[in-house]
């Protein structure tokens, strides 16, 4: 079964073909009116379905065309259109010798339902009711200037709904181009208020990638604290090149971090980091997954801590010194009780009494030792 479809609109024509073919119909398809008719002459086919208005020839020419065409006008003519007005156009479509008049949109299924109907008419007419002749509709009493004034004013209130529809969405383009436009404002000045506060604080923020570890954004501080000059530079960089990559402070163990931010929550934790020209410095890193513009991010707030690493490494310093003297105190005291001890066996070997009686066995040196 051959169906030919008329329609300038090459949507229309490639979701009416793809339905169609679908179903089990072989489909033909053509621009306009007037390349319709020179297909179905070479090849006439079951049935045509077309829109009304088109270039070269609209579908109301083409419907007239064929009705008055010897090899065609048996096979039947569906109009299928969007630009549909009033009954005027239906009844008008009717007279010229169209079988149905379906309007955009209609549902698939319906659709294909009304194309089954007429095939299955033309098929098997009512035995009841005499096949009806297969000239063109319209009497013969209705002369050319009368068709001619009727099509003209159907296209005429056809043209006129497709401008009052251009119209409707030129103005409904204007109301969206003039919420596009306060919407660009409003995010505009989001986004200098996110920058005014992405840039105020003192802690340097970056913004990474929570799928790659990409940095996406850094903030003025992160500029000052890592030592670069230009926010490109920055984000040109590679998280091994802002970490000392010495164990544990490697670009792998930061990525592990990175990624723990994602599946475990917020991480907190001191690292080694380095500035652009090489230097090292200890920083607290702050790590959290969030969501910016729908794309899932980690929020990295970095804060320098070298003040505070230094001093700790100071009063670790401090406490070795101060564990070494305590280490060489008791040392000296037990140096001091032996020799104590050896005079007291001395003195006690040549038969006098012992002069450190704190250092007599079994003494707890709750007596003072003589001078």
């Amino acid at each position: 079964m051959k169906i030919l479809i008329a329609d300038d609109n090459a949507k229309n024509l490639y979701q009416l073909q793809v339905l169609l073919e679908a179903h089990g119909y072989e489909v033909i398809t053509a621009a306009d009116g007037a390349e319709a008719l020179a297909l179905a002459r070479r090849a006439p086919p079951d049935l045509i379905i077309s829109d009304i208005l088109m270039p070269v020839m609209d579908g109301f020419s083409l419907c007239r065309e064929w009705k008055k065409s010897k090899s065609l006008q048996a096979i039947p003519f569906i109009f299928y259109t969007a630009t549909y007005t009033d009954n005027q156009d239906q009844r008008f479509a009717l007279r010229l010798g169209a079988e149905r008049f379906i309007v955009k949109p209609e549902d698939p299924e319906l659709f294909i339902k009304v194309v089954q109907e007429v095939i299955q008419e033309r098929q098997n007419p009512p035995r009841t009711i005499p096949a009806p002749a297969p000239a063109p509709p319209l009497s013969t009493s209705e002369d050319e200037a009368g068709y001619l004034r009727e099509h003209n004013a159907a296209l005429i209130r056809k043209l006129e709904t497709k401008m009052e529809q251009l119209e409707r969405v030129n103005r409904e383009l204007q109301t969206d181009i003039t919420a596009r436009k306060q919407a660009e404002e409003a995010l505009s000045r989001s986004e200098r208020n996110y920058r005014e506060v992405f840039n105020a604080t003192n802690e340097a923020i970056f913004v990474y990638d929570a799928s790659t570890g990409h940095v996406l954004d850094v903030n003025a501080a992160m500029l000052r604290m890592y030592g670069f000059g230009a926010r490109d530079d920055a984000l040109a960089i590679s998280p091994s090149d802002l970490c000392a990559n010495e164990q544990p402070y490697t670009e792998e163990n930061a990525h592990r971090w990175l990624q723990r931010s994602v599946k475990e929550g917020p991480q907190t934790f001191d690292w080694l980091a380095k500035k652009q020209n090489g230097d090292r410095f200890w920083v607290e890193m702050s790590l959290r997954s969030t969501e910016i513009g729908g794309r899932p991010c980690i929020l990295a707030v970095v804060r320098d801590i070298s003040e505070r690493k230094t001093a700790e490494l100071r009063i670790q310093e401090q406490l070795k010194e101060l564990q070494r003297w305590h280490t060489a105190t008791l040392e000296r005291e037990e140096r001091i009780l032996e020799l104590k001890r050896q005079v007291n066996d001395l003195l006690l070997t040549s038969g006098q009494p012992p002069r450190y009686p704190s250092a007599l066995p079994g003494d707890r040196g709750t007596r003072p030792d003589k001078p």
